[in-house]
């Protein structure tokens, strides 16, 4: 089998990737840049020089693939333009699937979010939750909006299978998200907001990806998420994993909003994007819980728990070099 993957230079496609060539599959990649395409191609891979929004770069290459994996996407909050979302994440995969279509691609895996779910403050999220037909932000908005191309292409006959990954994290994630977990680790998380978190495991996002390849049913989501936490449940595992007491600041609705307003103020003027803003205020005040049991039943997976998912991520950073001091309380994991 071939397979055609994009976002190989990326967390998930490069953990996709890994695991693929690992198990002796022939796969081709769409990478922009030559210096990425000289890395993948050492890794073992195939690289398509290309570009999402111009198929006539990689279609001849789709032409002779079984499986693609879409797992390219740009995840981003606080920016001042905020156009690439949409040209990437939406007229991007709306390119790619097109493309796939006319080439005959039998199988298509497509990276969504679980943000795409919508679902109303409070609730536990599943697929068919309505959604409550506003959005937090504009990646919220753009992966919506892409994966409504994706479905209608679905209902079209289009061989996908969508997949909604809550909060990705594990060995290798540096950005987005991972900021908070090495901030807290170096002493450098002043406030926390928010009450519940949701985290997902990368070696259990690769299997669902090839599980999902294998046996997912077409025109479908699956929600994928390996745990829902509350913040004072999350602080207490990290406390246990280190060895170390941390408690960040706890803030409120307004004192977040207005926290995010000021640094959102501070960065157009300064002209740096800033860290926090209000979209992303919005996005952690709401937080997010997700039920994960129609991938566990259809797609044959399991989910790694919470504790071994924060073991094994604080052991590599600490290994990596990307904490500052020691971390007694690995000492009595088993990792």
């Amino acid at each position: 089998m071939v397979t055609f993957l994009t976002g190989a230079t990326g967390f998930i496609g490069g953990a996709i990737l890994d695991r693929m060539l690992r198990e002796g599959q022939r796969v081709l990649t769409l990478i922009r840049r030559e210096e990425a395409a000289c890395a993948v191609s050492a890794k073992g891979a195939h690289p398509v020089l290309g570009d999402l929004l111009s198929p006539g770069t990689y279609r001849d290459a789709l032409r002779g693939c079984d499986l693609l994996i879409h797992a390219a996407g740009f995840n981003a909050f606080c920016l001042a333009d905020v156009r690439p979302l949409y040209e990437i994440n939406v007229e991007g995969t709306r390119a790619l699937l097109q493309a796939a279509g006319e080439v005959g691609v039998k199988r298509i895996v497509y990276t969504s979010s679980a943000v795409t779910i919508g679902e109303p403050p409070g609730q536990v999220a599943e697929e068919a939750t309505p959604h409550r037909g506003y959005f937090l932000s504009h990646y919220e908005r753009a992966k919506y909006e892409a994966e409504q191309v994706v479905l209608a292409l679905a209902s079209q006959g289009l061989p996908v299978v969508v997949l909604n990954p809550s909060s990705v994290q594990g060995p290798g994630r540096l950005h987005g998200t991972a900021r908070v977990f090495l901030d807290y680790l170096n002493g450098r998380l002043p406030f926390v907001c928010g009450n519940w978190f949701s985290f997902l495991y990368i070696d259990d996002c690769v299997e669902a990806h090839l599980k999902a390849a294998e046996r997912g049913r077409g025109g479908e989501r699956y929600l994928l998420n390996g745990a829902s936490v509350t913040t004072g449940e999350l602080l207490q595992t990290m406390e246990k994993v280190t060895g170390f007491r941390r408690r960040p600041w706890q803030v409120g609705r307004g004192v977040a909003l207005a926290l995010g307003t000021g640094m959102e103020w501070c960065g157009r003027l300064s002209g740096h994007r800033p860290r926090f803003c209000r979209e992303l205020a919005r996005t952690i005040l709401h937080g997010g819980r997700y039920d994960n049991s129609k991938a566990e039943r259809e797609l044959e997976i399991s989910f790694t728990p919470l504790h071994e998912m924060v073991t094994r991520t604080v052991a590599w950073y600490a290994q990596a070099g990307h904490v500052k001091h020691p971390l007694p309380g690995l000492a009595s994991e088993k990792i």
